[in-house]
């Protein structure tokens, strides 16, 4: 088991005044430390913690000036630093050399930390939230398998990241980001499994991206001017993609080319404004089906084909009734349906055809509603 300090500064809009508090949810032997007031000294006995999180409230801590903080803690292999605002990176940071995993979210970084080049364990790096806009190389960091850069002001990221074997890139909400170079640099990346490109104002996916073999998910969320035929026919060339997510991309129909993707295990079409699904009917190795936040207001009766279907969710559509043919759905294992117009007996027939489906809805009672 871990030794774990979490430093959490109390956000005063709770009314929390806790000075101390020891938290035993994680494990038996994990110490959380709340402070008000910024870190003065280090206790001695917490020397060996391998995991440190640091979050900012109103109270501004001004946490990278207490020197002695990483010195100290020597044994950190995961730290977090949230909100702390500071104007730079401490520059002990490099005193514990043991740190795997590094998440910087919303700190106002304006340039990527060139401290933290000393850290050649690290296999995490998550930077949510600041203002950098490039990044010239991450060739210091070999074992980095996972990279999270979401919500900077990015133009271009690094050619040698595709001489790392990074297997999760999550570039979200970098609208700059779209561009030949960064789709040059994403086509070499060999060992890629997970890529999101959310929110970055994708309109199609470049042909070379079916050089991905290994890639499994992607995530093309929140990209409202996406032309659907040039992403489906691209990734029918990729059949090592698994999990498609295309919610909210302003999308009215689903193109016929989406039947190409017989491979599509996982599809998100949520909060699209989609009026008919019937095209998904052939899509036969669908096991989760997403299309919640839809304008859908009937089931085609060929969901029956999706024999694999395990977890449906049409939650706060205008469906009142589920056809007769969902009851074919064997392996169906979970429904949502919160915010339908469907009634309590229409479930309760459900439940008795599919008597190993839980189906998730709002229960109404005199005191409100709830799940």
């Amino acid at each position: 088991m871990k030794n774990i300090l979490i430093f959490l500064f109390i956000v005063s809009y709770f009314n929390v005044n806790a000075q101390y508090y020891v938290d035993t949810t994680l494990s038996s032997d994990k110490n959380a430390f709340y402070f008000e007031k910024d870190i003065a000294r280090i206790p001695l006995k917490i020397k060996r913690l391998e995991i440190v999180c640091i979050q900012q409230t109103e109270n501004n801590c001004r946490v990278y000036e207490n020197k002695m903080l990483f010195e100290s803690l020597t044994n950190l292999q995961e730290i977090a630093l949230c909100g702390v605002k500071f104007e730079k990176i401490p520059f002990n940071i490099c005193c514990c050399s043991k740190i795997e995993e590094l998440i910087l979210n919303y700190n106002g970084l304006i340039g990527f930390p060139k401290e933290l080049f000393c850290l050649k364990d690290l296999s995490l790096l998550q930077i949510y939230g600041n203002v950098i806009d490039s990044i010239l190389s991450l060739s210091e960091f070999p074992r980095l398998n996972i990279l999270s850069l979401v919500d900077n002001d990015l133009c271009y990221i690094p050619d040698d990241l595709c001489d790392l074997k990074i297997e999760y890139l999550d570039l979200s909400q970098n609208p700059s980001i779209n561009n030949i170079h960064t789709f040059h640099v994403i086509e070499k990346m060999e060992q890629l499994k997970t890529l999101s490109l959310s929110g970055c104002g994708i309109t199609a996916l470049p042909s070379g991206f079916s050089q991905l073999k290994n890639l499994k998910t992607i995530n093309l969320n929140f990209n409202k001017s996406i032309i659907q035929d040039s992403v489906f026919i691209v990734l029918s060339n990729m059949p090592s993609i698994d999990t498609l997510s295309m919610s909210n991309c302003k999308m009215k129909t689903i193109s016929d080319e989406i039947n190409s993707l017989r491979h599509l295990e996982s599809l998100d079409l949520s909060d699209n404004k989609l009026k008919d699904i019937t095209v998904l009917c052939s899509m036969t190795n669908l096991k989760k089906l997403n299309i919640s936040g839809t304008s859908v207001r009937k089931i085609p009766p060929c969901i029956a084909d999706l024999t694999s279907l395990s977890e449906l969710n049409i939650s706060f559509t205008k469906i009142n009734k589920l056809p007769d043919e969902i009851e074919k759905l064997k392996n169906l294992k979970i429904l949502h349906a919160i915010g339908t117009n469907i009634s309590s007996e229409e479930f309760e027939r459900i439940s008795k055809k599919l008597p190993n489906c839980k189906i998730k809805t709002f229960k109404r009672t005199d005191e409100g509603v709830r799940l």
